[in-house]
């Protein structure tokens, strides 16, 4: 008995000594981020037109001389028709002595041009400093292991306090459920 007292106790104050004090966490975190963008853009925009407003105009004049025989009045045939392209028929006196067309053809030009310039010149400067800076501190208690080491601790002491307290009736009633299986499986 003597034995199984200082076991436990020395169980117990085993048990007592590995339960520590909680630890703390703790994270420290710092970010500085700076972003600089500069932009500069440039345009220039040279626009140039030129019209040609030429003008042609043309003329033509055709000029159509017949020259006829003197009618025969004597024989009383009627005068031949003759029928010109693009102008019509001519009744003439007597038979045809020549024909003689004259072409006169006149070309005007007048040259012409128009000129348009534009240029369009453009700067731009952009320049944008970001800076964010971040700073985190997390501390955290980490949970209490003492206190289940405690709970196991007080449940093993409390069993080998009632083993060795009531150990004849419970030797007995163990005993009897054992022959009972045994009995049982026989």
């Amino acid at each position: 008995m003597k034995y199984v007292c200082n076991f436990i106790a020395a169980l117990a104050a085993l048990l007592m000594m590995s339960c520590a004090t909680s630890k703390k966490m703790a994270k420290d975190t710092e970010q500085i981020r700076v972003d600089s963008v500069a932009e500069k853009v440039a345009h220039v925009e040279d626009v140039a037109k030129m019209v040609d407003i030429t003008r042609n105009e043309r003329e033509q004049i055709i000029i159509t001389e017949i020259t006829f025989f003197s009618p025969d009045t004597t024989a009383g045939t009627p005068p031949p028709e003759i029928t010109i392209d693009g102008t019509g028929k001519v009744t003439g006196g007597g038979n045809i002595k020549a024909i003689k067309q004259t072409t006169i053809s006149k070309v005007k030009e007048e040259k012409g041009e128009s000129k348009e310039t534009a240029k369009t010149e453009t700067n731009k400067d952009n320049a944008t400093i970001h800076k964010q800076q971040e700073q985190t501190h997390v501390a955290k208690e980490s949970k209490n292991p003492v206190m289940w080491s405690w709970v196991i601790a007080a449940s093993i002491i409390a069993v080998l306090v009632l083993l060795l307290r009531f150990r004849t009736p419970i030797f007995t009633w163990l005993r009897n459920i054992l022959a009972a299986l045994r009995k049982i499986l026989d």
